[in-house]
């Protein structure tokens, strides 16, 4: 590959994370903002899960990496950082699911807990096995758990989403729905399905891999189109512009 398609694959990598990251924090800020008013534990779940999945962890991350060499135990602890917000974002994907389509089944109390505990495990037999000093290191099977019980939360919320959706389509046809409500569920269901998408990616990538902090430009770019997917349902599931609603509903209002 010549060196300027690799620069466009960064730029282009690099753009969409910063859109997904960008979305993500004023959507989050809203919604804790919202939930602070309102007192409503939805709002605030969603908006920890996006602040702590998006422009918390992975910034953090990416700087670990640029540290390694030069401040081995600065990129360890910062690194250790990002796996415990990455982990509290997920935990508050499966408490909202649990809340909002699920809330009088006893599996789905147990599922969020064993989401928790699961993640909880996971970090701590990290940072005993390697204090997350993670240089070189192939990816073990503490590191594929957290991946899988994350990317599981976000599959969950996907599907009761898009299960959900198909309902209110029903209600819609009978003028029983809203049409904006209605549109929300199948962004939310999307959305969630391209993030837990993404996890897959980064898993399969790290595993395969040597190092399990860098992946590919190319797959960064497929990780970057996926969160950039999932911006696009954001900004329009929760910051829906007039036009948007008025083609879902004429007159509609936000």
């Amino acid at each position: 590959m010549k060196e300027w398609e690799v620069l466009l694959l960064q730029l282009l990598a690099g753009l969409g994370m910063a859109i997904f990251i960008g979305v993500s924090l004023v959507v989050g800020i809203r919604l804790v903002r919202l939930a602070r008013r309102t007192g409503e534990g939805p709002e605030l779940l969603i908006g920890v899960a996006l602040l702590s999945m998006g422009p918390v962890s992975f910034p953090v991350a990416r700087a670990a990496l640029g540290l390694q060499e030069s401040a081995p135990g600065l990129a360890a602890g910062m690194l250790a950082f990002s796996v415990v917000t990455l982990g509290m974002g997920g935990c508050c994907v499966a408490e909202l699911t649990r809340r909002v389509f699920r809330p009088d089944r006893a599996w789905a109390r147990l599922l969020v807990w064993g989401t928790l505990l699961g993640l909880v495990s996971c970090w701590g037999i990290t940072a005993w096995k390697t204090g997350f000093d993670l240089r070189g290191r192939p990816m073990d099977w503490p590191g594929y758990a957290g991946f899988v019980l994350r990317s599981g939360a976000l599959a969950w919320t996907a599907l009761e989403s898009l299960r959900y959706w198909r309902l209110m389509r029903r209600r819609l046809a009978i003028g029983l729905a809203d049409p904006a409500t209605t549109n929300r569920f199948l962004l939310w269901g999307a959305g969630s399905a391209a993030g837990a998408l993404n996890h897959l990616v980064v898993m399969w990538t790290a595993g395969a891999g040597s190092d399990v902090l860098h992946i590919s430009d190319g797959l960064a770019l497929a990780v970057s189109a996926m969160g950039l997917g999932t911006s696009v349902c954001l900004w329009l599931g929760f910051l829906p512009p007039q036009r948007y609603l008025t083609w879902l509903r004429p007159g509609a209002t936000e």
